[in-house]
């Protein structure tokens, strides 16, 4: 999972709208929380590009004064053109309105964010991955891997099991802080990591590494 994403809120019913389905949004991008932040915040930057093929045809002669000024829209600007869906400006003191069809709204990265845009709507997520965010991410990997052995030898769902691990260094951690969350969601009474694995042991891919796991009934 990752940590967050922010959503830079235009309305007080867009926020509305998204708090209602957060968990949902939360779930489908395995994410651990949205925050919002007004649509001036740092952390998202946007500059505006001119589309050519659009605003040449219509300007002609112009095209080329109208992209200079398209390209130094500032912050403000490009939030009246995505809010309003156009902004006037002048050429050779003529007004031109420009509308949010004829440019293209980029919105940057910055270190440790991924930002997009899309018809008016901005998401920054933040990809920096923690310790915590990776020993997480392979706590819930085994449980997939667990309820799929429980699944493929059609345990009933009340089924208590005994789950033994092959030792790896890249596991401990993560079965030791989250051994109660793993143990509950797989019906474990025992979680436990061993040196010598039974013949009858699985081999199964966690994290991109191979582990001897053997799972039983209690």
């Amino acid at each position: 999972p990752l940590y967050r994403i922010l959503i830079p809120i235009l309305q007080d019913e867009f926020r509305s709208r998204i708090e209602a389905v957060s968990e949902l949004i939360k779930s489908e991008i395995n994410v651990k929380h949205i925050d919002f932040i007004g649509e001036d915040s740092d952390i998202v930057k946007k500059k505006a590009k001119a589309g050519f093929k659009v605003l040449g045809a219509r300007l002609g002669k112009k095209m080329k004064e109208a992209s200079l000024q398209i390209a130094s829209f500032d912050h403000k600007q490009i939030q009246l053109l995505e809010q309003s869906g156009s902004l006037t400006i002048s050429i050779e003191h003529e007004p031109v309105d420009i509308q949010l069809a004829d440019v293209e709204i980029i919105s940057e990265d910055l270190a440790g964010w991924s930002v997009a845009s899309e018809k008016g709507i901005t998401v920054a997520l933040d990809v920096t991955v923690t310790k915590e965010l990776v020993e997480e991410g392979i706590a819930r990997e085994l449980i997939n891997r667990i309820q799929k052995i429980r699944k493929e030898r059609n345990y009933n769902v009340t089924d208590r099991i005994a789950v033994e691990l092959e030792s790896k260094d890249f596991l401990f951690d993560a079965v030791n802080n989250y051994k109660g969350y793993i143990c509950n969601e797989v019906l474990a009474d025992s979680l436990q990591f061993s040196q010598h694995q039974s013949a009858d042991a699985e081999i199964i891919d966690v994290n991109e590494n191979e582990l001897k796991i053997k799972v039983s009934k209690s």
